[in-house]
């Protein structure tokens, strides 16, 4: 794990559950990056959620998420309960994203796909 001011990476973790409540707030930005097998977990206000060569991953956030970034990654399912939901979304060279929402909120979100496939938004 490397913490730098509001920025965490954490990196090559595998089999993983992370609960982590509502320990961030809306300044703190998390790198995932070679992460696989994991079932993470947020109650709060994050800036940035960031993806980079991960797979597998299962993602429940019950708070605002201002970006969401995923690059170079497969197997994803991020859902958006409650009233959660994402400002910006940025998905490049990465497939088989899920994307879920259960409020209207999601309408407003910016999203842009690059060289991905199999993405979808429900």
């Amino acid at each position: 794990m490397k913490l730098n001011k509001n920025n965490i990476k954490l990196t090559d973790l595998f089999k993983l559950d992370q609960n982590f409540g509502t320990l961030f707030d809306y300044n703190a930005s998390i790198i995932y990056e070679n992460c696989k097998e994991m079932q993470i977990n947020f109650d709060s206000k994050i800036n940035k959620l960031i993806l980079k060569k991960c797979s597998n991953i299962n993602i429940n956030i019950n708070g605002l998420i201002s970006g969401l970034e995923i690059d170079k990654s497969h197997d994803i399912i991020i859902t958006a309960k409650n009233n959660s939901s994402f400002n910006n979304i940025l998905i490049t060279n990465s497939y088989d994203i899920i994307l879920k929402s259960s409020n209207d909120k999601t309408k407003n979100t910016f999203i842009e796909v690059d060289k991905s496939k199999k993405i979808s938004f429900c």
